[in-house]
């Protein structure tokens, strides 16, 4: 991880290293959970049913932001 940010980090400091590393993961994690992105596109799955435990990624955006 060093080598790659060396461009970045110049001196490698391990704690900012660390920190773009955590930041990294926490958007990931966010996408991932609560289907957060720039740009959402329209629409849903059309073969969801009343008993069905599928949540439209825009309900998931819709609760996450107040």
């Amino acid at each position: 991880m060093r080598d790659l940010l060396r461009h970045a980090v110049p001196d490698g400091d391990p704690a900012e290293l660390v920190s773009r590393a955590l930041d990294a993961l926490i958007d990931d994690l966010l996408e991932k959970k609560f289907a957060l992105t720039d740009r959402p596109r329209p629409g849903g799955r059309k073969d969801e049913g009343a008993d069905s435990a599928y949540i439209p990624a825009e309900v998931k955006r819709a609760v996450l932001t107040p």
